[in-house]
Parts: C-alpha cells; structure tokens; sequence
C-alpha cells in the first residue's frame, strides 16, 4: 500500500522530484507492472542514447581527457611481489587494475622511489593514462568529507585497497628513473619451493592467506600438518610463529600445490625441537537466516571456499534442533544486525520452516555445541547474539548508543595488535580492519585465565581511512577477543574480517579462529 512506502536517505517517495518525477499513487501493483517499468527504463535509455550519441562520445572523450590532467602523485608503485607481505593477494591487486583497464609496467632493474628501494619486478601505475583517476581512487588512502549533518553515509566511506588488501603501495611525485615495459598479461603466481632439496618438511607462512589454501590442500591430500608456536624454531634460525609444518606429503606435490595457490615453501630436513599443535582440516558451519540482510553469511562461505575450506549452512530451525558436535568444530554466526538475527521472517507472513531467528531455543542450541567442546566465532554485529549465548563477560556498549552519537557505515580503524596470541599469528604489532556497525565491545572483567585480547582498536583518533561518527569511543576497545571455558571457546571479531570478500588484509583473523577450533 502507498502509506506503507517510508522515507529513507532523505528521499521521499510520496514526492515528486527529479529523479523521481512520477510517485507512485497506489493501486494494483502486479509482476507485468514491474516488466513494463523496466521495459519503460531500458527503451527511454536506449533511445537517448541513439539520440544524442554525439553528446555521449564527446562527453566520454572530455572524461579521459580530465584524467590525464596532472594533480597529486604522479604514479603508484606496488613492489615487486616477492618482497610483498602477502605476495598472493598483490597478484589479485593487480588483476583487479587489469580487469579496470588500468595501464600497469613492470621495472627492468632495481631502482628506489619515495626513499624505498624497488626490486626488479615492480608495477608502476602512471596517473597520466585514461583509467588513471579510477586507479587513484582505488590505492590512495583518500579523505571522506562528511561534515556533522546528523546525517549518516549509507554505505562505506573507504574504498583504499591496498590498505584493505595488506598490499605495499608507494605514491610517488616522480616516475622511478629506470626503463619499464607494459606489463601485459597477469604475471604467474608467486608460488615456488625452496631450502634443502632432500627436505621431509615443509613450511609455509603464516603470514600469506595463501598459506592456508595450501594447507587444506594438504590436508586434503593425507597429509600431517602442525603450527609452529615460536618464531626462529628452524634449523637456519628461520620461520615465523605460526606457520605451517607440512608432512607426509611429496615434493611434487607440495611444488604443485604451491604453484596453483602462489604460496611460498621452503623445505627443511626435520620437524623443529618445539612445541607445536596439529591440524586437520577444520569442519566449519555458518549461520545464515533467512532474511535478506544476511549477506555477510554468503561472503563467509564465499571467501572459505576461495581459501579450501568448505562450510555448510545453518539455519536457525538447525540451532534449535541442536547442532551434532560430531559433524562440526566451529560454528560461525555471521554479522548481521541483531534484532534481524533474533527475530527472524514473520511467522504470520512466511512457513513455519521459515520463519523466526535465533530465540531461547536457538541459544541454548548454539550454548550445547560450546559445552560439547565446539568453538563458536562471531562476527561484528553477531557479538550480542553470542554474547547472551554464552553469558560472557563482555558487553556490546554500542547497543545503548543512538547513531548521533556512534555510526559506523563502514570505516577502516587501526589495529594494536598481541602478535604472539594464537589468534593474531602471522600479523605484525600494528594494522586496521573494516568496521561496519553498532559494535563497541568492553570486558566487563580484567583480562586473565580464559579470557584473552588479541587486538585492540588504535588509542587517539583510531580513523585509518574513511569516516565515523564517535570514532574516539572506539579507541583501546577490544577488537578480537577469545574467551576459554572447560572445553568450550568462543571467539569475537568485533570487525568483519572478510567483508565484501575485499579485505584480504584481514581474512587470516577468520582463518586463525578456525585453525584454533582443530588444534590439538
């Protein structure tokens, strides 16, 4: 009905404007309606289209013109991706600039810009080119004006790559003074084998999402896999905290695997004198209603099966039936705004096998699978859910606060990070992670025995890029927390670390939490 149409972003429905010069006056509304509405869009477009194709050339020709116009960094410099944190993701950097017609060339010899050195190997995107200011706008960190309107940004504020990725990325005011040629195709994948030629270990980093494709590749293929949990414990005095300790499995086949994910291994002759945990291949579950804002559960599932990890759906019929520990080790609930998490579809308008959210009796199911020894992962808005679950001692502060005083439509926040927490390996001391909705997590007891921090938001303005309103109330707030208790553990990710299947910076605070909930 016309009076059930709401304002919303400061657009009225009820009121002609621009764009949108004919409000619907109520009435019959059927599917034909919808076919003719688009049909209506499509035909209009086309024709005017075909009407002023002089004007639309012209005008496109003007844009490219625009973009070749100098004004800020002259170029952008990805270094070569041997010597990038995690060289897989750098190669999807570079394949979401090629796909975007972005010119890239590749460095012919060592060279330096910005006071950094650049191996032979780097990727200079000029600005003067016609997708310039496209590529500008995906590596600069840019500013996001807002202004304090009372109004809200409806959707994220920052869209930086590099930082969203975990890329190294230099702007530069000069080209580097070394020759370059087009770089034409994407470059092969990193992945190579190195170290001892008669190794019966293997070890990848914990530091690549790579890593963990491989692994459950491995895994996959019979192999015994252990965690590192020192830094230094190989014999050549190398080798991270946390990385992966591959046996049983043949060099050939290590050699594939490392060539099909661009993850790099080195070979070792025998497995370090330390302690480490074993792995098998986690047994993952996400919960996913049946509303349409439950989004972030499909990125979940999405981004676990781009990295080997195959997680099955449950819905909140499943929690309330009770989940078999014997068929899962963790179970992921998904950001997703709390009242729809609790509530559900309507039962008056949906099935009954639709219908409703996670009540009394999906709690207590989610709180048997944790006492039955299952580890339980929430993200971002998922917190309060999880929180009252398990009677926690944390509580989400954001809940009481209106969005005058505390909005977040999607900023990246600085991290300060515990790398030597189990949770944080293969990250260094500092990083930032997208922050999307009402989640300001506080311990309502001191940090001890069965309750741990692995990462906290930045002190002082913890704003990296984009905008947020209250951005300070975020400041040395817990960011990931683990809570122990008997068999059971619980994770909370205050952030969403796979948000959009973008921020492969930080995918592994997801990856560690599963790799948590099998290792013995």
């Amino acid at each position: 009905a016309q009076d059930q149409l709401v304002t919303t972003h400061g657009f009225d429905p009820h009121r002609a404007e621009v764009r949108h010069p004919l409000p619907w006056g109520g009435g019959n509304w059927s599917v034909g309606d919808i076919v003719r509405y688009d049909r209506a869009a499509v035909d209009t477009t086309l024709r005017h289209a075909a009407t002023n194709r002089d004007r639309w050339v012209r005008n496109f020709a003007t844009v490219q013109g625009d973009a070749l116009r100098p004004g800020g960094a002259a170029a952008f410099v990805i270094p070569a991706l041997h010597v990038q944190p995690d060289p897989a993701v750098a190669h999807d950097l570079l394949r979401i600039l090629m796909a975007g017609d972005v010119e890239i060339t590749v460095t012919t010899g060592p060279t330096d810009a910005a006071g950094h050195p650049l191996p032979t190997g780097s990727f200079v995107v000029a600005m003067g080119q016609p997708f310039g200011a496209y590529a500008r706008t995906l590596l600069t960190n840019q500013p996001y004006t807002w202004g304090d309107t009372g109004a809200t940004p409806y959707d994220t504020t920052t869209h930086a790559l590099p930082l969203m990725m975990g890329v190294t990325c230099l702007a530069v005011d000069d080209l580097p003074p070394v020759e370059t040629h087009p770089l034409t195709g994407l470059p092969e994948l990193p992945g190579h084998i190195e170290g001892d030629v008669a190794a019966v270990v293997f070890r990848t980093p914990a530091t690549s999402n790579a890593s963990t494709i491989l692994v459950a590749g491995a895994l996959t293929a019979g192999a015994r896999v252990r965690r590192a949990t020192v830094a230094g414990a190989s014999p050549d005095g190398n080798g991270g905290m946390g990385d992966f300790l591959i046996a049983d499995l043949s060099r050939d086949s290590i050699t594939a695997l490392a060539a099909s994910t661009g993850a790099s291994v080195h070979g070792e002759r025998a497995l370090p004198a330390i302690v480490m945990t074993s792995l098998a291949l986690p047994r993952v579950a996400v919960v996913q209603t049946w509303r349409g804002s439950a989004t972030d559960a499909g990125w979940t599932r999405f981004v676990l099966a781009q990295h080997g990890i195959d997680a099955t759906i449950l819905r909140p019929a499943d929690l309330r039936e009770g989940v078999a520990r014997s068929r899962h080790d963790a179970i992921v609930v998904a950001s997703e705004p709390d009242r729809n998490l609790r509530d559900g579809l309507d039962s008056r308008q949906y099935p009954a096998e639709w219908a409703g959210g996670i009540d009394e009796a999906g709690l207590a199911g989610l709180r048997a699978f944790g006492e039955d020894g299952g580890t339980v992962v929430s993200l971002g808005e998922a917190a309060g859910v999880v929180i009252e679950a398990f009677d926690l001692p944390v509580t989400n502060v954001a809940a009481s606060l209106g969005k005058e005083v505390y909005a977040a439509p999607g900023a990246l926040i600085g991290l300060d990070i515990d790398p030597a927490h189990p949770l944080a390996w293969g990250y260094p001391a500092t990083g930032q992670a997208m922050v999307v909705g009402p989640v300001l997590l506080d311990l309502t007891r001191e940090e001890g025995e069965g309750l741990t921090v692995a990462a906290r938001y930045r002190r002082g303005d913890p704003v990296v890029a984009g905008w947020m309103r209250g951005a300070r109330r975020l400041a040395g707030r817990p960011a990931v927390i683990e809570t122990r208790s008997g068999a059971r553990r619980v994770i909370l990710i205050a952030f969403r670390p796979q948000f959009r299947g973008q921020t492969a910076g930080t995918y592994r605070w997801l990856f560690n939490a599963l790799w948590r909930s099998v290792a013995s």
